[in-house]
Parts: C-alpha cells; structure tokens; sequence
C-alpha cells in the first residue's frame, strides 16, 4: 500500500526512473532529499510534467493543509469545550513587529471559503456565530496598515504607488528579487523584507 503521508514513499513515486514518475529534482531539502512540498509540485505543473497527477498531489496538498491546521484544530478544541464555543488566545507579545496574534486556534489566518469549497469542504466561517441571537462580530482588517503607514510618514514614492494602484507590494518585492518566476516562499521571504 502507498502512504501519501511517507515522505520517503512519495519521494519514490515522484522522482524513481523505473518504478515511478521520472520528475526531474528541481528543489531539495535542507538533508539533501529531492523535495515534495507545494512550491516544488507548482514549478513541475508549470512545467508540464504529469499535470493531472502532479494537480492532484497539488489538490491533495492543500486539502492536507487545511485539515491538520484548522479542522483538526478546531475539533480537538470543541471536544475540550465544556460550552461548545472555541476561544483564541491574543498574543501581545510574540511577533517581532508588534502585531497582535491569534493562536490555539488561529483566528486571524481562517482558510477562505472558496479554496474550502473548491474541495467540497464547508466553510469554516459558517461556525462562527456569536454567542447570542442579537449579538454581532465585527470582522477589522486594514490591509498592510504598517507599511502603508511607513510609505505615508517617509513619502517613499514606490510604496505609495503600489498602495495606490492597489498592487501586492510584496510579490512586486519577489519578483525584483527573484525574477518572474518566484515561488509562494520567494514572497514570503520578500514580505519579511518588507516589515
């Protein structure tokens, strides 16, 4: 039997010349290992190798993803609930820049619901009700207000621009960086840059 979830197992299957698909190594791991992850298995599509098999270890990825950090999350905090309600912990200090944090689970980073829908999955956000019938949630996000705010009080023209014409400031930053072909993880490293 294949287990999906061994490594070693879905190394074989991707990269074995004989017995398995023969994709060239593009990326490696910090052991030297060839590597599986999401950005690896994106560059192969791109590259037209076994699209449907590689779409689907990219589909199963992603669903893998959002199952072990949020659903199983949030299940095993509902069955330690005595009410049925989860409750998020805010973290004042634990992010170098000073932003508030969410953790155990992460409320701040729900998964959308279209990828979840996309998979047939039921939005996470249809749980979350407030605790009483004429109560409401108020959902506040001002989108890269610390850098916004940098660009305004230094008048830093390229910044300002990009805010302006409403692009994302830190694939912009990848792509000078990394080039046109710049992974999820090339603008990760480039959002960092920019905080």
């Amino acid at each position: 039997t294949f287990n999906f979830n061994s490594y070693p197992q879905l190394r074989y299957m991707m990269y074995d010349l004989t017995e398995g698909l023969g994709l060239p190594v593009l990326k490696k791991t910090d052991k030297g290992e060839p590597s599986t992850d999401l950005d690896t298995l994106e560059i192969l599509l791109k590259g037209g190798h076994h699209k449907d098999i590689v779409q689907s270890l990219i589909n199963r990825s992603k669903v893998n993803s959002v199952v072990k950090s949020f659903l199983n999350v949030w299940e095993k905090k509902l069955d330690l609930s005595k009410d049925g309600k989860v409750r998020t912990n805010f973290n004042q200090h634990v992010v170098e820049t000073g932003r508030l944090s969410s953790s155990g689970p992460n409320m701040q980073n729900i998964v959308t619901s279209s990828m979840l829908e996309e998979y047939h999955l039921q939005p996470i956000k249809t749980a979350i009700v407030p605790s009483n019938k004429n109560g409401i949630l108020i959902n506040v996000d001002e989108s890269q207000i610390e850098l916004r705010t940098c660009a305004m009080c230094t008048g830093d023209k390229y910044f300002i621009k990009a805010f302006r014409e409403n692009r994302d400031v830190h694939a912009e930053l990848a792509e000078r960086i990394y080039g046109k072909n710049w992974t999820r993880e090339d603008r990760q490293k480039a959002k960092r840059a920019n905080f």
